[in-house]
């Protein structure tokens, strides 16, 4: 089942889920319970959603990301990324650059150093796989490699 929202309330609707969780910093309960259910739904209706509110919360430094948030976006995104196939971007970013985008950003947080080994060969055997069928066009030109360059430096720098 999909969170169906029209495509312009996206944004609005990420901000508004990730100041709540954020404003409630000291209530464990509410992040527990209310903010563990949001990120849970999020993922199983809807992966650009959920995917775009990881990045939001990423980005507004929620302090509880680490313990609620990371483990079902390391292991959805992972998922996404393997079933995801070119043509499926229906005139938006494809989900799997948006997956790459937070993976740079967690990577540049250090939030991806105790990654376990199976989720790291998995990712790196996506990758692989995925770079060998690269094809250039513009739309990878434009939006491809830079993403790509800009996580593996990210994660480079990290190691």
């Amino acid at each position: 089942m999909k969170f169906h929202y029209h495509p312009v309330l996206l944004e609005p609707l990420v901000l508004i889920v990730t100041a709540c969780l954020c404003a409630t910093t000291a209530d464990l309960g509410v992040w527990m319970g209310a903010g563990r259910r949001a990120i849970e739904r999020a993922w199983a209706t809807d992966a650009t959603f959920a995917v775009t509110l990881t990045g939001s919360l990423v980005g507004s430094g929620w302090k509880a990301f680490d313990q609620f948030a990371l483990p079902r976006f390391l292991s959805e995104s992972l998922q996404h990324l393997e079933q995801s196939q070119a043509g499926d971007d229906n005139g938006e970013l494809p989900i799997r650059i948006q997956i790459l985008r937070v993976l740079a950003e967690l990577a540049k947080n250090g939030s991806l150093k105790d990654t376990d080994d199976a989720w790291r060969t998995r990712f790196a055997v996506w990758l692989q796989a995925w770079l060998s069928d690269f094809q250039f066009n513009d739309f990878s030109v434009c939006i491809i490699i830079p993403e790509v360059v800009k996580f593996l430096t990210t994660r480079i720098s990290q190691v």
